[in-house]
């Protein structure tokens, strides 16, 4: 069988690419009879495909790179007959058109619900329009949001399979060396991921932060980069607070001690969560969706979504002992290997292959 991925090309690359590419390139390395292409759209010639995959820890060699054109991609697939299945994700116009090509072809097809805000109906009413036309005329969905099943179903025609649960690279994200840093990671720093709370709620706590040593770093990138910046500014946050771009979360999350993931409506499935649980971070999490489904009391703080319940859970860390620290690295090693192996996830993508192409 052979397996076509579209990904896009982004320097912000999130944690769907780095999800599906990971799966893809194991079940490749397992299977002597499954190959998979990823069709790469956007970027110009110049940019490297590896440097997006260096990016996000993935090894591409056991999967084919196709760098494609929006419209070349369209065309590619319109007219080549070589693939078993097409996977495919978005809410793009550019998803929609990609689907009813595919239709006309008659090609069997998969199609990820990878935003929350699409499996749950939170977008602007265009945009849901959009959504909804993809979920009625998908022949199967993979949803990453158990929350959101009944909604996708009643919008769809196709058979829903919920993804169960998240995974991560285990041999790369370890504890190590640990310093007294606190990190926050989104590729794109959006109001949905809402990086401005934690820089307000790092404000309140400033003098405990520097009393106990720490630095908090922030890596990604997009449109609230620049008031992230000025407000560091602002509020002398400099010697505290160190914007670091879009990186690679493997290059941080060992050494941190304490993570943020802290978006408005669901942090489950977060990728960069898992990494974070994986090195034995203390997690303080916001408490909305599934959440909790991501890590337990005993090695995470669940907040309201207010800087001052961040703050308090900053400090709540700060007055730990260290014993309670170390249980807390070895604790959140423990959860990850019981909950964030590839194995079932794996197991999970190849059950859904093969039920699709039987």
């Amino acid at each position: 069988m052979k397996i076509a991925f579209i990904g896009f090309w982004t320097n912000y690359p999130g944690g769907l690419l780095r999800r599906i590419s990971r799966v893809y390139s194991l079940l490749c390395s397992q299977n002597e009879n499954l190959s998979c292409d990823i069709l790469l759209v956007g970027g110009s010639k110049k940019e490297k495909p590896e440097t997006m995959f260096n990016k996000i820890d993935c090894s591409t060699d056991n999967l084919r790179i196709i760098k494609l054109k929006p419209i070349e991609c369209l065309l590619f697939l319109l007219f080549t007959n070589r693939y078993s299945l097409v996977h495919f994700w978005g809410n793009s116009r550019f998803s929609e058109m990609l689907q009813r090509i595919l239709r006309i072809k008659k090609q069997k097809t998969l199609y990820t619900v990878c935003d929350y805000r699409a499996g749950y109906g939170l977008f602007d009413e265009t945009v849901m329009k959009r959504i909804k036309r993809l979920f009625h005329n998908a022949e199967y969905i993979d949803l990453l949001y158990p929350a959101a099943e009944e909604f996708v179903s009643e919008n769809t025609k196709g058979k829903v399979f919920v993804t169960p649960g998240t995974f991560t690279d285990l041999s790369i994200f370890k504890p190590e060396n640990k310093e007294k840093i606190m990190v926050y990671a989104a590729a794109r720093l959006e109001d949905n991921k809402n990086p401005t709370l934690l820089v307000r709620a790092v404000n309140l706590c400033c003098d405990e932060i520097r009393k106990n040593g720490y630095r908090v770093i922030i890596l990604g990138d997009g449109e609230y980069k620049e008031y992230i910046d000025s407000y560091i500014r602002e509020n002398d946050l400099n010697d505290i607070v160190i914007m670091c771009s879009y990186q690679k979360t493997s290059e941080f999350l060992p050494a941190a001690r304490v993570f943020f993931s802290l978006q408005k409506n669901e942090n489950y499935p977060s990728q960069s969560l898992a990494e974070a649980v994986a090195c034995g971070c203390y997690s303080i999490v916001t408490d909305v969706g599934d959440s909790r489904k991501c890590a337990t009391e005993q090695i995470a703080s669940f907040v309201e979504g207010t800087e001052t319940a961040v703050a308090m859970a900053i400090r709540k860390y700060f007055s730990m002992d260290e014993k309670e620290k170390r249980d807390i690295i070895n604790s959140a090693r423990e959860f990850a290997q019981q909950n964030y192996s590839i194995e079932k996830i794996k197991d999970y993508y190849m059950s859904l292959i093969d039920t699709i192409c039987e």
